[in-house]
């Protein structure tokens, strides 16, 4: 019976080549990546097996994560390869801006807030060990 393969494999295969023919990284250097023979990443490549089962949250990850693709291609083995980046002055990337502003923001804020909260609790700490002072005075 002969190997049929999943469309994980066949969209592994095609990003993998991909990779390899635009010189983005090497067959040896991915497959190292992936934890991976480099014979059985060839095989893969020519669809003779497929991504072990145990392989594929590595394989998933570093390409997704190392290499920009999409993790829909890798499931539906359709659409866009990679991830788009984003445009500068898009609105995309200004809403974003804005975010990581209101962000900044909200932490200062909260550091503010900690920073308070450590001196409110030194001056309470001082209290108390005042009231345990003047304690022990009153029952002496």
């Amino acid at each position: 019976m002969a190997f049929k393969p999943s469309t994980f494999d066949t969209a592994f295969a095609r990003v993998v080549k991909y990779l390899v023919k635009e010189e983005i990284v090497l067959l040896k250097d991915i497959s190292d990546k992936l934890t991976i023979v480099r014979q059985n990443v060839t095989d893969i490549l020519a669809l003779r097996r497929g991504v072990p089962e145990h392989k594929i949250p590595t394989v998933i990850y570093v390409l997704t994560k190392d290499y920009n693709v999409r993790p829909e291609f890798l499931s539906t083995g359709t659409g866009d390869m990679f991830t788009k980046p984003i445009k500068p002055n898009s609105p995309e990337a200004i809403q974003l801006l804005k975010k990581i502003n209101s962000l900044e923001e909200e932490n200062k804020a909260l550091k503010n807030q900690i920073e308070n909260l450590k001196e409110w609790n030194q001056t309470q700490s001082q209290l108390i060990a005042l009231l345990q002072k003047e304690i022990k005075k009153h029952e002496s």
